[in-house]
């Protein structure tokens, strides 16, 4: 049985919104590859929308485990606001992914008065065992 410590992160976007747009998108942050187990340490969501007219605006994310063995889904962080110049720690213990399990993050907001681009980065750390 192997054992490495690996970094992962992610960057979803979605833009450029119209003002006063809906927006929402989606990226999928971890997928456990075969015949593997990952023990996730950390996943660290930053809004990283850039300002717009010397504006900020925050940002609502999901973040969701699917369950490959049961297909089905948990939420792990429902409808959180990641201010500006912030970030939200999701995970308050390690998470374990089994065979093709994986986390997905989404984002979700409105335009309200600026068009622009709206998004999050995600990092983490995970354990791989094979």
């Amino acid at each position: 049985m192997a054992t490495t410590y690996h970094n992962t992160g992610s960057n979803i976007t979605q833009g450029p919104v119209a003002v006063s747009a809906i927006y929402s998108a989606s990226g999928e942050f971890l997928k456990c590859p075969a015949s593997s187990t990952v023990i996730l340490k950390s996943c660290q969501i930053t809004n990283t929308t850039e300002p717009s007219s010397s504006t900020y605006y925050d940002i609502n994310v999901n973040a969701y485990l699917y369950d490959n063995s049961t297909t089905t889904t948990h939420s792990i962080a429902y409808f959180s606001s990641v201010p500006k110049f912030s970030s939200l720690d999701v995970l308050s213990d390690n998470l374990v992914l089994e065979e093709n399990d994986k986390l997905v993050v989404d984002i979700s907001g409105s335009s309200e008065k600026a068009s622009g681009n709206y998004s999050v980065s995600v990092v983490g750390s995970y354990l791989k065992i094979t």
